[in-house]
This record gives C-alpha cells, sequence and structure tokens, in this order.
C-alpha cells in the first residue's frame, strides 16, 4: 500500500472550505510527529494551543509565531492524571474552544525512570 502526500495547498484548501477560524489543540507539539503537525495546521491558518510535558514547547509555539502562525503555549504533563482538571480549564482559558485535536502525547518514562501511576 503506497501513500502519496498532497500537494502543498491541499491542507490550506480544506481550512479555507470550513469558512471560519479553527483553533487546534496538539498534544505532544514539542517534537516529532506533534511538532510537525502543529506547523501545517499554523501553515494553513489555523489557531494553535501546543501542549507538551517539555519547556521546549514554549520556544516552538515562539518559531511558530515568527512564521505566522497564532499560537499559544502550555506545559503540562498528561501523563499526571491529577492535574487533568487543571490542564483542561487552561485550556477553556486560553481559546473559545477546540475544533481540532491532535492527540499526539505519547507515555514515555520520565528522567527517573517512571511513569505516573494510572
Amino acid at each position: 500500500f503506497a501513500c502519496a502526500a498532497p500537494g502543498p495547498g491541499h491542507l490550506n484548501n480544506q481550512m479555507s472550505i470550513m469558512g471560519t477560524q479553527k483553533t487546534a489543540l496538539v498534544t505532544g507539539a514539542a517534537s516529532g510527529i506533534g511538532l510537525e503537525s502543529a506547523r501545517l495546521l499554523g501553515r494553513a491558518g489555523v489557531s494553535l494551543v501546543l501542549l507538551d510535558r517539555s519547556e521546549h514547547v514554549r520556544e516552538v509555539a515562539a518559531t511558530l509565531a515568527s512564521d505566522g502562525a497564532s499560537t499559544q503555549a502550555l506545559v503540562a504533563d498528561l501523563a499526571d492524571l491529577s492535574g487533568l482538571a487543571d490542564v483542561g480549564n487552561r485550556i477553556v482559558a486560553m481559546c473559545d474552544g477546540v475544533d481540532i485535536l491532535v492527540n499526539n502525547a505519547g507515555v514515555h518514562p520520565k528522567p527517573n525512570g517512571r511513569i505516573a501511576q494510572f
């Protein structure tokens, strides 16, 4: 099975068809697939809320903003279940709603080798 990537204008055309400004929440946005997803959505004119447990997400947001994207960064660890309500409240305070969710955050061992208990 092979899949060809859509042309450069494909995503822009999709977003303009939707008609109104959209907001995307991208988890795991500091690197990898999350970062690339945010970059593409930002280029398409989508407002971004970038979430990652790494402080590096703030630099990513600044870089994407310098490229013209509307960005906000949120540092939070989604593996810490005790803080999820606070994360949700912080997201609600940042935007009017989330239209697109890129649920990309993974659970990886922390520097001490432990993973938060579920």
